[in-house]
């Protein structure tokens, strides 16, 4: 094993990427073994009821590791192609198994191409639109088991349309989980704590997407009461007409107050502890849209919309002041990566070290 810690930024990701290459050519050759091994039958010989048993039992793969391998190993024997964009990363074994249901002769290369390059998500998105499903019934009901006063959970099952448009401006973005908010100088923090389980989102045609995911009782109860209040306009009470009324409120009130939109704008100076005004936030979110602006060294833009702070391009510590074309938009992460390039690791650390006692402190005031 290399001494990873010696290596430049450079030669690690060199050094990885030969890693990642090294490690599909093993993920094609177990697959065409497990071919071989399945068309001959002979884990039988071994004494295996089934190639499942013997990847399990015999080579230690985990279940979910042995059904993905032997979905590609069989699919493979039907379609060749498959090995090769397995080699090549266009294809991981999970994209490859979305498609077994679907995957036939005479639409492989329609499929097979569709899927190239594609996250998991945009895989199944590109599959919900080829091969639609019905909309499932909006159901409100609690989760099964011993139920107590302190621990409802009720689970909420939608239908969910993503026609309901949000006034965010579009952008080119990813969108992943990140680390926790917080402004520049101020988190406890660079690593994010554990997060929470997120509710699901599975599409079920092109513009049609069923939520599945777990409320409070209180949060049950609110929604049962929106649903009432509505019912003048929403005599069916349909829970989607819930749901896209509720998230329209909130990204209005959200846009307000984190990037300063309003539909009715006015000059003003910031407040004393807002050192960006709205004017400026405005007018950043206008030019470069909702989205992390930071640039990696290869032209990757990162884009997250998650956890996003306004940042001055040239510390306002220097001198310089918050005026738009020294502001932009960056999620927490690179908002925090940038400052310690700045002002270095053992300054920031002290920053969030004062930060956090006076937190302390205030909490501590305010229980007083």
């Amino acid at each position: 094993m290399k001494q990873l810690s010696l290596l430049s930024n450079e030669a690690l990701f060199l050094s990885l990427q030969s890693v990642v290459t090294a490690h599909r050519s093993c993920t094609v050759d177990v697959v065409a073994h497990l071919s071989e091994v399945d068309e001959r039958r002979a884990h039988l010989g071994l004494g295996y009821s089934s190639l499942f048993s013997y990847c399990v039992e015999r080579l230690g793969f985990s279940e979910d590791e042995a059904c993905r391998r032997i979905d590609a190993a069989r699919l493979s024997r039907r379609f060749p192609r498959v090995l090769d964009l397995l080699a090549t990363g266009e294809l991981t074994l999970t994209v490859l198994g979305l498609l077994k249901p679907h995957i036939e002769d005479g639409n492989e290369a329609v499929l097979l191409d569709g899927v190239r390059g594609m996250s998991s998500r945009a895989a199944k998105e590109f599959l919900a639109a080829r091969f639609p499903q019905s909309d499932l019934p909006s159901t409100l009901r609690k989760l099964p088991g011993p139920v107590t006063p302190s621990a409802v959970q009720p689970t909420v099952t939608n239908t969910v349309s993503d026609s309901a448009p949000p006034s965010l401006p579009a952008t080119s973005r990813t969108h992943a989980p990140e680390a926790p908010p917080g402004p520049v100088a101020s988190p406890s923090s660079t690593q994010p704590p554990s997060v929470p389980s997120r509710g699901r989102l599975e599409p079920l045609s092109s513009d049609r997407f069923v939520l599945r995911v777990t409320v409070s009782r209180s949060v049950r109860d609110g929604l049962e009461l929106a649903r009432d209040l509505m019912r003048h306009r929403n005599a069916g009470g349909d829970m989607e007409a819930v749901l896209e009324l509720a998230v329209r409120c909130l990204l209005e009130r959200l846009e307000r107050e984190r990037l300063g939109c309003t539909s009715r704008p006015v000059k003003s100076r910031a407040a004393k502890r807002q050192r960006v005004g709205n004017e400026t936030r405005r007018a950043v979110v206008a030019r470069d849209g909702v989205g992390c602006d930071f640039v990696g060294e290869d032209g990757h833009r990162c884009g997250s919309q998650a956890f996003l702070e306004f940042d001055h391009v040239v510390p306002i510590g220097t001198g310089a002041g918050s005026e738009a074309s020294n502001v932009r938009l960056l999620c927490f992460a690179h908002n925090q990566f940038v400052a310690e390039a700045f002002y270095g690791k053992e300054h920031m650390a002290r920053a969030r070290e004062k930060a956090g006692s006076r937190r302390k402190a205030r909490t501590r005031g305010g229980a007083g």
